[in-house]
C-alpha cells in the first residue's frame, strides 16, 4: 500500500535581477518561510483630505504597497554535518545576512569610480544603481520592490563569536509604474503583478445586497417621509413638523407624502437605501 506523497513546499525569498537586462544576478532564497506576512495600503488620492469633493472619487495611480516579514536563519543542521557544510563551520550564518546586507550597499567599485570622478573635477555624477530586486511569494506574487527596512538580531554564535542563528526583519516597498516607469524591465514587472491581481479578482464570488439588510419584504419598499417648513427646521412659534414611514407600492411614481401642518406644502421624501426587492 503506497502512501500519499506530501505535496512539494515552495519557498519565498528575493531575486536581483540587471534593471535593464533582466538578467538574474542573485537568487536568495528563504530558509523557512515566515509564518505570517503583513501588507498595507495607502491610496494615492486628489487632493488629500479635505480637497475638491469633484475628485473623492479619483486616483493619481497605484496605491503605496508594502511588505513586512520577519524570517528566522538558523545554521543547526548544517553544523550537524560539518564535512558537507564547511562555511557553516567556519563562519556560521555570516554569508546569508551579508547577502540580505549587500542588497543596501553599493559596490566597492561603483565607490571608488565615482570617488575618482570626482577627483578629476567632474560636476556631475550620477547616482549607483543598484539591481532591481523582486520579492517572490508563489507565481502570483513575483513584484518588483525596494528594501527600506533590514533589522537582524543575533541569536546564538559559536565559539568564534559567528553568529549561527537570526531573526531578521524585512520591511519592501513595491515599485510601481508610477516609480519605475512603463518602458522599465521593472513596470512591465509590475504590470503583471496588477493584471494577476485583476484575474483573481474576477474568480472572487460575489455577495447579496440582502446579507446588508438592504433587500425589501415583500413587494414593498420602506420609505421615509419628512413635512418641513423650512430647508432646515420648522420657525419658533410653528406648528412642529411631522414625521412618518409610508409603505410604497413598486410601480407608482411616487409615495404619497403628508403636507406640512406648518405650511401645507408636501413634504419632502427621503428613501432609506436601495429597499425595492427583485
Amino acid at each position: 500500500m503506497s502512501l500519499p506523497r506530501s505535496p512539494r513546499l515552495l519557498k519565498g525569498g528575493i531575486v536581483l535581477i540587471d534593471p535593464d537586462s533582466g538578467a538574474v544576478q542573485r537568487v536568495i532564497s528563504l530558509q523557512y518561510n515566515p509564518e505570517k506576512v503583513t501588507r498595507s495600503f495607502q491610496a494615492k488620492g486628489v487632493g488629500g483630505e479635505g480637497g475638491d469633493r469633484s475628485q473623492a472619487l479619483r486616483l493619481t495611480g497605484p496605491p503605496v504597497e508594502t511588505f513586512k516579514l520577519e524570517v528566522e536563519i538558523d545554521a543547526t543542521d548544517q553544523l550537524e554535518f560539518p564535512d558537507q557544510n564547511p562555511n557553516a563551520v567556519t563562519l556560521g550564518i555570516h554569508p546569508q545576512l551579508a547577502a540580505l546586507e549587500m542588497i543596501l550597499y553599493p559596490t566597492t567599485s561603483h565607490l571608488q569610480s565615482n570617488n575618482s570622478l570626482a577627483q578629476a573635477g567632474t560636476l556631475e555624477i550620477a547616482p549607483m544603481q543598484t539591481p532591481l530586486m523582486l520579492f517572490v511569494w508563489s507565481r502570483s506574487r513575483v513584484v518588483p520592490v525596494r528594501l527600506t527596512e533590514l533589522s537582524i538580531t543575533e541569536e546564538a554564535f559559536d565559539p568564534n563569536l559567528n553568529p549561527i542563528q537570526a531573526k531578521v526583519s524585512l520591511g519592501m516597498r513595491v515599485l510601481s509604474v508610477d516609480d519605475i516607469g512603463f518602458n522599465e524591465k521593472g513596470g512591465s514587472l509590475y504590470l503583471s503583478y496588477q493584471q494577476q491581481k485583476e484575474q483573481l479578482a474576477g474568480k472572487s464570488q460575489g455577495g447579496a445586497l440582502a446579507a446588508f439588510g438592504l433587500a425589501g419584504r415583500g413587494r414593498h419598499r420602506m420609505a421615509l417621509t419628512r413635512a418641513s417648513n423650512s430647508p432646515m427646521a420648522a420657525a419658533p412659534g410653528s406648528a412642529p413638523i411631522s414625521r412618518s414611514y409610508r409603505r410604497c407600492s413598486p410601480g407608482s411614481s411616487h409615495c404619497s407624502s403628508p403636507r406640512s401642518r406648518a405650511s401645507g406644502r408636501p413634504a419632502s421624501r427621503f428613501v432609506l437605501g436601495s429597499m425595492a426587492s427583485a
